[in-house]
């Protein structure tokens, strides 16, 4: 994936899947690219990713930079939906107002992606924050569960079967929950579903195994990621998510039997080479999206050598880990009952 040649600042719409009010978000025509304002410091944390490989799997795909040629290119279409990109950007001091981060759009594969924001830690502010910014985010920390559970639901999109439309669930909706009643965030987000426990199940194991991936990586890294957040899409139409799962089938086992092949004919299957060509035969099918989980949101991240962990983020995601496995285990006495 790169960025498109013909690429400019007018060809941008507004983006449509942003499921916790991020203003000035932008779309390619394609749909596959997001591209938004950002700050020094976010594109700092997104051009040093390569120096920390572990975690770049967990991290939205970095393509570049694009630069606005002025504010009269920005399409009134975006203008309406998110503000204009100049007004959204000035409103941000922080913002480099003449750059533009380009990255993955992780919501493109699917068809009816039904999206969560989960806003990670306890603290929400970094050092360049202000007195009166620090004690405003402190006092929503500790009215929530970012203070108890070290995150909190910044907002959700639900794909309605019923109503082919979408149920939008903004940052107020977050902030009523406390420790004992945060699952039924979980089960707002699942809702669409309907009865399908078996699929629920599923996509719960794998946003399971995701984030405990993401908690290993960044146990190992010295970093601080201050209201950063934890991504989570899937495919909210029943019918699309079973074609989904059985494409990925099909295509892993035929991946597997090219890797048999040539394992067979002497060729190394570890050559990175070798990955590279199977990667560029994979991309030739369009993949359906299943599922997907990242790491999102870093304007107030940074790489901290000699310090140790990120433990204000971290307890959020070993409390998000326990989320989901509480949520895994009901449905499946649910299935067993």
């Amino acid at each position: 994936m790169s960025i498109p040649a013909n690429l400019t600042a007018d060809s941008l719409t507004a983006f449509s899947n942003a499921a916790a009010g991020h203003d000035g978000v932008l779309s390619d025509p394609s749909g596959t690219l997001l591209i938004k304002p950002c700050t020094p410091r976010e594109l700092a944390f997104y051009e040093s990713l390569h120096l920390h490989p572990t975690l770049a799997p967990y991290v939205p795909a970095f393509l570049g930079t694009l630069a606005p040629s002025t504010p009269a290119d920005i399409p009134p279409e975006a203008a309406a939906e998110a503000t204009s990109l100049s007004e959204a950007v000035a409103a941000q001091p922080n913002h480099n107002r003449n750059l533009l981060i380009v990255l993955e759009n992780l919501t493109a594969p699917f068809e009816h992606p039904t999206i969560l924001d989960l806003k990670l830690g306890a603290q929400l502010w970094d050092d360049e924050a202000s007195l009166e910014k620090r004690k405003r985010l402190d006092d929503v920390a500790n009215a929530t569960t970012s203070g108890s559970l070290g995150y909190r639901i910044a907002g959700m999109k639900v794909w309605d079967p019923i109503t082919s439309s979408y149920k939008v669930y903004d940052k107020m909706y977050g902030r009523q929950f406390n420790e004992s009643d945060i699952i039924k965030g979980v089960e707002d987000f699942f809702a669409g579903l309907g009865d399908e426990t078996e699929l629920k199940i599923k996509l719960a194991e794998r946003f399971l195994s995701t984030a405990s991936g993401v908690r290993e990586v960044l146990e190992k890294e010295e970093s601080r990621m201050y209201s950063a957040s934890l991504l989570f899409v899937f495919e909210g139409g029943a019918k699309e998510l079973r074609e989904a799962l059985e494409q990925e089938a099909i295509l892993d086992e035929e991946r597997r039997k090219k890797q048999e092949a040539r394992r067979a004919s002497g060729i190394d299957t570890d050559d990175e080479e070798v990955d590279d060509d199977e990667e560029e035969e994979d991309d030739d099918v369009p993949r359906k999206g299943v599922e997907n989980c990242k790491l999102i949101d870093f304007a107030h991240a940074s790489w901290t050598p000699g310090q140790g962990p990120d433990e204000n983020l971290l307890r959020g995601v070993r409390n998000v880990e326990k989320l989901f496995g509480e949520f895994l285990e009901k449905q499946k006495a649910k299935l067993a009952a």
